[in-house]
């Protein structure tokens, strides 16, 4: 290896376990607010928009924000080279590109979260702006075609949770970590948070998808539950307060395995 490819290879490690580390951070937070709210100690029920903006309001707060950003776009470009760049050589066959198109939007979330922490530091932020169901709402003002969008949308992402599910069920994430490199404890500890991790983001993109598909049959934008106010629904269930800090629990174990990613995870060249 050259020493330009091995500079490429660092660069490319760099960006991806920052990226993983600040995802991580963010899904902590979503959750640690939430089960705070659970247990009336303060805490909101909200999305990453709201998150970021609570560890905006933490001291040094401009600091972390500008950290966050920088970790976003991290995940985003990392995700931007997974989905154009195909460094794990998934292929071209239609498993492979439905993979890529999944990174490809996730490089677009991430980015655009992470513009919201940076006008968030130059005190400019959309203050929420709307988000998911604002372009819903958009989408479907196109006639015909716009609540089709929006259900195939909604389908997408239960196929998604679902595929979450099933990653995390069979524990199929752990070939992606350097277990050669794990004490036994951390990588029992790794399935456990990853299991959890990845089942309660299923729950959480079934309710997201299905709201989405409801919205489309309904023609109603407002039926659409973003992923803070998918939480709340969860808390509106009998038993909801049980349910919600179990799935706020859970999103606190998703960003745990998003930790180990950060330190474990095979990075390709």
């Amino acid at each position: 290896m050259s020493h330009t490819e091995g500079a490429e290879r660092t660069a490319l490690e760099g960006l991806a376990r920052v990226g993983y580390a600040t995802k991580g951070i963010v899904y902590g937070a979503v959750g640690l607010l939430a089960v705070l709210a659970v247990v009336g100690a303060g805490g909101a029920i909200g999305g990453s928009e709201r998150a970021i903006q609570t560890i905006g309001e933490q001291p040094f707060g401009l600091v972390l924000l500008v950290v966050l950003s920088i970790g976003l776009f991290a995940y985003a470009g990392w995700r931007g080279i997974q989905a154009t760049l195909d460094p794990e050589h998934l292929g071209r066959d239609r498993k492979a590109i439905a993979k890529r198109i999944g990174y490809g939007f996730s490089a677009l979330t991430h980015a655009l979260l992470g513009v919201t922490a940076a006008q968030l530091v130059l005190g400019s932020s959309s203050g929420g702006g709307g988000g998911t169901k604002t372009w819903v709402a958009e989408v479907m003002a196109i006639e015909v075609v716009g609540p089709i969008v929006v259900g195939i949308a909604g389908a997408i992402a239960i196929g998604f949770g679902l595929q979450q599910l099933h990653k995390g069920l069979t524990v199929k994430f752990t070939k992606k970590l350097k277990s050669h490199e794990m004490s036994r404890r951390a990588r029992k500890l790794a399935v456990k948070v990853g299991k959890a991790g990845l089942t309660a983001r299923a729950v959480v993109f079934c309710i997201l998808g299905g709201t989405l598909v409801h919205a489309a049959i309904a023609n109603d934008p407002s039926d659409v539950k973003p992923l803070g106010e998918a939480l709340a629904a969860i808390g509106r269930q009998p038993l909801g307060s049980v349910l919600l800090a179990a799935t706020a629990l859970g999103l606190m174990a998703y960003a745990a395995h998003q930790l180990v990613f950060a330190r474990y995870r095979r990075i390709p060249s």
